[in-house]
């Protein structure tokens, strides 16, 4: 089994379902097999700046 880190663009795409990216990616990752995502702390923290700055609440959880 393969283990992929996520930067937080993709990860920024997946939660918030961007309409062009967001399908590309999950296809992508659906292709790839069986495989591990990962992201790293430092990616939690990026994806965290936005919807803490506005306060929505849903997507720091």
């Amino acid at each position: 089994m393969e283990n992929i880190y996520l930067d937080s663009c993709i990860v920024i795409y997946l939660v918030e379902r961007h309409p062009i990216f967001a399908p590309v990616i999950k296809k992508a990752l659906v292709e790839t097999g069986d495989i591990i995502l990962s992201v790293s702390p430092l990616v939690r923290l990026e994806v965290l700046v936005k919807p803490r700055r506005e306060t929505d609440i849903p997507l720091t959880l």
